[in-house]
């Protein structure tokens, strides 16, 4: 989720802001909020192991089973206010949807809209809306739950791993790190030294590229994903393939400034 929000997010910040001092501490909360989640998962996992004589393979510890399987089942085992619990668990997890469709809708895709197109800020919502409805009617049939699945290892594993290491070789190479690092040392109290130009170039987008081979590529490829079908699995790669298609068409539009922005300035 981290990565979603730094990549929507990062076109807002200040010219001026303090980059290093907040990419320091988004990392370290972040770390430490699911270093901390930690605690509550495998402590359910282990409590549904051992009151259900189960193996753990059979307790989804992660993704979509451990939020809509395995807490709900812990929860119903709760002895006292197990109703409670479980209303206060999914209104949590709505509200952390509701939250972060309004931010990543409005930073990654209306924001992007308006500047490429010059289409105004309500029109642009509109578009986002009505596509964001038709497309998530899918996920509310009987097999709407794999769906996501599905497209969530597209987008959040396979999406923002390549998006991050392509990310870094263009700004490392072609924009030239040491521009960037120059940046940072002048409007942060925390300098970096030479050493960062070698870990954006060289290091990151290495490690991103071994998690994306080893962790993806490797098991995707020899065994459909999640046990799908063939062809639920393909839909993987289709969504890949069309994001990159897409990519290469919008970059064809000559970005143009919305009109409220001309006026604003004039």
């Amino acid at each position: 989720m981290t990565k979603k929000l730094l990549t929507s997010d990062g076109s807002f910040i200040a010219k001026k802001a303090d980059i290093t001092n907040n990419a320091l501490i988004t990392s370290f909360t972040n770390c430490a909020t699911s270093f901390f989640a930690g605690f509550a998962v495998f402590s359910i996992v282990g409590f549904i192991m051992q009151a259900l004589d189960i193996p753990i393979g059979e307790v989804s510890a992660s993704g979509l089973g451990l939020a809509f399987v395995t807490f709900p089942v812990g929860v119903s085992m709760i002895p006292t206010g197990a109703s409670v619990i479980g209303v206060l668990l999914f209104l949590t997890l709505f509200f952390l949807g509701i939250d972060s469709a309004f931010f990543l809708a409005h930073g990654g895709v209306i924001s992007p809209i308006k500047d490429k197109f010059g289409t105004s800020g309500k029109k642009a919502t509109a578009i986002v809306c009505i596509l964001g409805f038709v497309v998530g009617i899918l996920f509310t049939t009987r097999g709407g739950l794999y769906w996501l699945d599905i497209v969530d290892r597209a987008t959040s594993f396979y999406g923002l791993l390549i998006t991050g290491a392509l990310a870094t070789l263009v700004v490392g190479w072609k924009f030239k790190a040491k521009n960037l690092r120059d940046h940072l040392n002048a409007t942060s109290d925390i300098k970096v030294g030479p050493w960062w130009d070698w870990l954006l170039k060289i290091v990151v987008p290495a490690g991103l590229l071994f998690v994306v081979i080893y962790g993806g590529f490797r098991q995707d490829f020899a065994d459909p994903y999640g046990g799908y079908p063939v062809w639920a699995a393909s839909m993987i790669w289709v969504i890949l393939f069309v994001t990159l298609v897409l990519s290469f068409v919008f970059q064809r539009f000559k970005t143009r400034t919305p009109d409220t922005e001309v006026k604003e300035e004039e």
